[in-house]
Protein backbone atom coordinates (compact mmCIF):
# COMPACT_ATOMS: atom_id res chain seq x y z
CA UNK A 1 0.00 0.00 0.00
CA UNK A 2 1.01 3.75 -0.68
CA UNK A 3 1.01 4.27 3.45
CA UNK A 4 1.75 2.07 6.49
CA UNK A 5 -1.58 2.83 8.34
CA UNK A 6 -1.91 1.93 12.76
CA UNK A 7 -4.57 3.06 15.57
CA UNK A 8 -3.80 5.33 18.35
CA UNK A 9 -6.05 6.65 21.02
CA UNK A 10 -3.85 9.16 22.64
CA UNK A 11 -5.02 12.78 23.02
CA UNK A 12 -3.82 14.85 19.61
CA UNK A 13 -1.90 17.97 21.55
CA UNK A 14 0.62 16.33 23.59
CA UNK A 15 1.48 13.67 21.16
CA UNK A 16 4.50 13.25 18.94
CA UNK A 17 4.23 13.37 15.63
CA UNK A 18 5.32 15.39 12.53
CA UNK A 19 1.24 16.63 11.91
CA UNK A 20 -2.45 16.22 13.49
CA UNK A 21 -5.38 16.47 10.77
CA UNK A 22 -8.34 17.92 12.46
CA UNK A 23 -11.34 19.31 11.14
CA UNK A 24 -13.50 22.37 11.45
CA UNK A 25 -16.56 22.75 10.22
CA UNK A 26 -18.38 25.79 8.00
CA UNK A 27 -20.24 27.36 11.30
CA UNK A 28 -16.39 27.32 13.23
CA UNK A 29 -17.79 24.36 14.85
CA UNK A 30 -14.09 22.14 15.96
CA UNK A 31 -14.27 18.80 15.69
CA UNK A 32 -13.36 16.74 19.28
CA UNK A 33 -9.92 16.94 18.53
CA UNK A 34 -9.29 20.13 17.30
CA UNK A 35 -11.78 21.32 20.56
CA UNK A 36 -8.66 19.63 22.90
CA UNK A 37 -6.12 21.69 20.31
CA UNK A 38 -8.37 24.88 20.70
CA UNK A 39 -8.30 24.59 24.52
CA UNK A 40 -4.42 23.78 24.73
CA UNK A 41 -3.40 27.04 22.52
CA UNK A 42 -5.66 29.22 24.68
CA UNK A 43 -8.07 29.72 22.13
CA UNK A 44 -5.89 29.63 19.50
CA UNK A 45 -8.41 28.26 16.82
CA UNK A 46 -11.14 29.51 17.75
CA UNK A 47 -9.55 33.40 16.84
CA UNK A 48 -8.06 32.16 13.60
CA UNK A 49 -11.57 31.49 12.38
CA UNK A 50 -13.24 34.36 13.90
CA UNK A 51 -11.48 36.78 12.22
CA UNK A 52 -11.48 33.65 8.65
CA UNK A 53 -8.25 32.35 8.66
CA UNK A 54 -9.58 29.47 8.93
CA UNK A 55 -12.35 28.61 6.57
CA UNK A 56 -14.64 25.53 7.17
CA UNK A 57 -15.93 25.77 3.98
CA UNK A 58 -15.11 22.35 1.81
CA UNK A 59 -12.19 21.46 -0.14
CA UNK A 60 -10.06 24.35 1.83
CA UNK A 61 -7.66 23.49 4.00
CA UNK A 62 -5.24 25.25 6.27
CA UNK A 63 -1.63 24.21 7.59
CA UNK A 64 -0.94 26.28 10.79
CA UNK A 65 2.67 25.84 12.53
CA UNK A 66 4.27 25.60 15.72
CA UNK A 67 0.71 26.32 17.74
CA UNK A 68 1.16 26.90 21.09
CA UNK A 69 0.58 24.29 23.52
CA UNK A 70 0.88 21.59 20.97
CA UNK A 71 3.31 19.29 20.71
CA UNK A 72 3.55 18.35 16.73
CA UNK A 73 4.57 21.07 14.86
CA UNK A 74 1.80 21.11 12.09
CA UNK A 75 -1.38 21.36 12.18
CA UNK A 76 -3.76 20.24 9.53
CA UNK A 77 -7.50 21.90 9.36
CA UNK A 78 -10.02 20.69 6.80
CA UNK A 79 -13.04 22.20 6.32
CA UNK A 80 -16.02 19.81 6.42
CA UNK A 81 -18.36 22.45 5.57
CA UNK A 82 -21.84 22.42 7.33
CA UNK A 83 -22.60 19.91 9.73
CA UNK A 84 -26.26 19.08 8.82
CA UNK A 85 -24.81 18.20 5.50
CA UNK A 86 -21.99 16.40 6.81
CA UNK A 87 -22.04 12.79 5.42
CA UNK A 88 -20.32 9.78 3.92
CA UNK A 89 -19.34 11.35 1.44
CA UNK A 90 -18.32 15.11 2.72
CA UNK A 91 -16.16 12.68 5.12
CA UNK A 92 -14.44 10.77 2.56
CA UNK A 93 -13.46 14.00 0.48
CA UNK A 94 -12.22 15.46 3.41
CA UNK A 95 -9.75 12.81 4.18
CA UNK A 96 -8.43 13.14 0.21
CA UNK A 97 -8.28 16.61 1.02
CA UNK A 98 -6.08 16.08 4.31
CA UNK A 99 -3.56 13.58 2.90
CA UNK A 100 -3.12 15.59 -0.24
CA UNK A 101 -2.60 18.52 2.12
CA UNK A 102 -0.07 16.73 4.24
CA UNK A 103 1.98 15.37 1.28
CA UNK A 104 2.62 18.71 0.46
CA UNK A 105 4.38 19.12 3.59
CA UNK A 106 7.73 17.31 4.83
CA UNK A 107 5.80 15.38 7.46
CA UNK A 108 6.97 11.64 7.32
CA UNK A 109 3.95 10.32 9.82
CA UNK A 110 0.37 12.15 10.50
CA UNK A 111 -2.46 11.17 13.21
CA UNK A 112 -5.45 11.34 11.46
CA UNK A 113 -8.40 12.60 14.00
CA UNK A 114 -11.68 12.58 11.47
CA UNK A 115 -12.56 9.51 12.29
CA UNK A 116 -13.75 10.55 15.65
CA UNK A 117 -16.33 12.65 13.51
CA UNK A 118 -20.17 11.39 13.57
CA UNK A 119 -21.22 10.36 10.06
CA UNK A 120 -24.63 10.19 9.44
CA UNK A 121 -25.91 6.97 9.09
CA UNK A 122 -22.45 5.11 9.79
CA UNK A 123 -20.76 3.83 12.76
CA UNK A 124 -17.26 4.36 13.89
CA UNK A 125 -15.95 1.18 12.62
CA UNK A 126 -17.26 2.79 9.33
CA UNK A 127 -14.93 5.31 9.81
CA UNK A 128 -11.54 3.83 10.03
CA UNK A 129 -12.49 1.87 7.51
CA UNK A 130 -12.61 4.59 5.07
CA UNK A 131 -10.07 6.49 6.36
CA UNK A 132 -7.99 4.10 5.65
CA UNK A 133 -9.43 3.09 1.98
CA UNK A 134 -9.24 7.37 1.17
CA UNK A 135 -6.08 8.23 2.34
CA UNK A 136 -4.15 4.71 0.85
CA UNK A 137 -6.01 6.16 -2.50
CA UNK A 138 -5.14 9.68 -2.31
CA UNK A 139 -1.53 9.09 -1.18
CA UNK A 140 -1.18 6.26 -4.20
CA UNK A 141 1.40 6.99 -6.54
CA UNK A 142 1.58 4.68 -10.17
CA UNK A 143 5.68 3.96 -10.70
CA UNK A 144 5.68 0.48 -12.55
CA UNK A 145 6.47 1.99 -15.59
CA UNK A 146 7.48 5.61 -15.37
CA UNK A 147 10.90 6.91 -14.25
CA UNK A 148 10.57 7.18 -10.11
CA UNK A 149 10.85 10.60 -9.40
CA UNK A 150 11.28 11.77 -5.80
CA UNK A 151 9.40 9.78 -3.09
CA UNK A 152 6.40 11.81 -0.68
CA UNK A 153 7.72 12.19 2.38
CA UNK A 154 4.76 10.94 4.28
CA UNK A 155 4.86 6.98 4.79
CA UNK A 156 2.53 6.44 7.48
CA UNK A 157 -0.44 7.66 8.99
CA UNK A 158 -2.04 6.87 12.43
CA UNK A 159 -5.48 7.29 12.83
CA UNK A 160 -7.63 8.09 16.13
CA UNK A 161 -9.79 4.92 17.59
CA UNK A 162 -9.62 1.43 18.43
CA UNK A 163 -11.33 -0.98 16.36
CA UNK A 164 -9.15 -2.90 15.09
CA UNK A 165 -10.98 -5.03 13.20
CA UNK A 166 -11.78 -1.91 11.22
CA UNK A 167 -8.43 -1.03 10.34
CA UNK A 168 -8.18 -4.53 8.87
CA UNK A 169 -11.29 -4.05 6.68
CA UNK A 170 -9.92 -0.61 5.46
CA UNK A 171 -6.49 -2.00 4.26
CA UNK A 172 -8.02 -4.62 2.55
CA UNK A 173 -9.91 -2.19 0.68
CA UNK A 174 -6.91 -0.15 -0.06
CA UNK A 175 -4.90 -2.89 -1.23
CA UNK A 176 -7.73 -4.33 -3.66
CA UNK A 177 -8.30 -0.82 -4.44
CA UNK A 178 -4.80 -0.40 -5.32
CA UNK A 179 -4.38 -3.55 -7.61
CA UNK A 180 -6.94 -2.19 -9.76
CA UNK A 181 -5.50 0.80 -10.31
CA UNK A 182 -2.28 -0.47 -10.38
CA UNK A 183 -3.41 -3.09 -13.25
CA UNK A 184 -5.61 -0.11 -15.00
CA UNK A 185 -2.14 1.93 -15.51
CA UNK A 186 -0.35 -0.82 -16.97
CA UNK A 187 0.01 -0.98 -20.64
CA UNK A 188 -1.47 -3.46 -22.68
CA UNK A 189 1.55 -5.33 -23.59
CA UNK A 190 2.05 -5.74 -20.28
CA UNK A 191 -0.85 -6.56 -18.55
CA UNK A 192 -2.40 -9.40 -21.16
CA UNK A 193 -4.69 -11.85 -20.61
CA UNK A 194 -1.33 -14.41 -19.08
CA UNK A 195 -0.79 -11.52 -16.96
CA UNK A 196 -3.90 -11.06 -15.44
CA UNK A 197 -4.36 -14.55 -15.23
CA UNK A 198 -1.25 -14.98 -13.15
CA UNK A 199 -2.31 -12.22 -10.76
CA UNK A 200 -5.41 -14.34 -10.20
CA UNK A 201 -3.37 -17.00 -9.26
CA UNK A 202 -1.67 -15.15 -6.38
CA UNK A 203 -4.32 -13.43 -5.03
CA UNK A 204 -6.01 -17.09 -5.02
CA UNK A 205 -3.12 -18.64 -3.61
Amino acid sequence: MALEFDLNPAAAAGLTTDAVIIGVFADGTLSPSAQAIDAASAGRLAALHARGDLPGKTGRVSVLTDLPGVTAPRLVVVGLGEAAKFNAAAYQKAIGDAVRAVKATPAKHALLTLSELAIEGRDAGFAIEQAVACADHAAYRYTATRKAGPAPDLAALSITGDDAAALDRGKAIAAGTELARELGHLPPNICNPAYLASVARTIAA
